[in-house]
């Protein structure tokens, strides 16, 4: 299933707006759906270093709906043209809060057309098996050819 409209202008807006220096990926089904795979996201996950999620806070404050502590993760939500957006980052000065992949030592991938960030291939599935996503992992790496380690 393709993105919806609204879903589209959020990711342009994203990419147009956030700076270039602004480390950020899309990740979950709507990260499936760009890859090419059969999904329904319901909303847009982002992971982010903490810069880019101050800088997604700046920019997009009036969608602001709330902040919650999920495992080691901080996760920042929002609602931008109708469509919930979770941003996914990690606090450095609270000691139990760990990226879930450091973003600032890998180079995301962007999608052709819209240039909207990705992770690569292979760091997608360490977020994954991070957070106890097995059955993620064995559709990406049976759909894409991923190999698991």
């Amino acid at each position: 299933m393709p993105l919806s409209a609204s879903q589209e202008t959020v990711l342009e807006e994203l990419v147009e707006t956030l700076s270039d220096s602004a480390t950020w990926c899309v990740i979950g089904s709507t990260d499936s759906v760009l890859r090419g795979l059969d999904d329904d996201p319901s909303d847009i996950d982002i992971l982010a270093t903490e810069a880019a999620a101050k800088e997604f806070r700046d920019w997009f404050s009036d969608g602001f709906t709330d902040t919650r502590e999920v495992g080691q993760s901080q996760i920042d939500t929002y609602v931008v043209h109708g469509e919930e957006v979770e941003v996914i980052f990690c606090h450095r000065e609270k000691s139990h809060q760990t990226p879930l992949i450091d973003l600032e030592r890998i180079e995301v991938v962007q999608t052709e057309n819209s240039g909207v960030p990705l992770l690569p291939l292979e760091h997608l599935v360490t977020v994954y098996e991070q957070i106890g996503k097995q059955e993620t992992v064995v559709r990406l790496q049976s759909e894409l050819g991923v190999s698991v380690r």
